[in-house]
């Protein structure tokens, strides 16, 4: 049942419900209401956030693990990248693995990859 932006009364609440009833079910009915489900929209004004940019990291050896090469078809050697070790501008080349310990990002032969200057993984072919 919509509600206007001025705001209802509990009142009209219960007439609206009565006529919106009465039109579906042909009666009205004399129990409480009880509101199940409430939408609320708002809006307002905020300040934009500061996006604070990576810093270079220093290096970081990558260790390696045999894994299956979607792009080759075959097991293949795929270097280990920490990702909190990547800075702005660090580039790998596929095959790699982006361990970031809940989640892994995997960059399969001939794909490369570049953080940018806020860390995200930007991923190309």
């Amino acid at each position: 049942m919509p509600i206007s932006n001025e705001g209802i009364s509990v009142q009209e609440i219960r007439e609206s419900f009565d006529a919106l009833h009465l039109v579906r079910y042909g009666h009205k009915m004399k129990d409480p209401l009880e509101i199940v489900n409430l939408r609320a929209k708002g809006t307002g004004a905020l300040e934009k956030p500061v996006l604070r940019r990576i810093t270079k990291r220093g290096e970081d050896t990558p260790k390696s693990k045999m894994a299956y090469c979607m792009s080759t078809e075959r097991m293949t050697d795929f270097a280990i990248f920490r990702r909190e070790a990547l800075g702005e501008d660090d580039r790998v080349e596929g095959p790699a693995i982006i361990d970031e310990g809940v989640a892994r990002t995997v960059l399969h032969t001939g794909q490369k990859l570049r953080v940018d200057m806020y860390g995200n993984l930007r991923i190309s072919a």
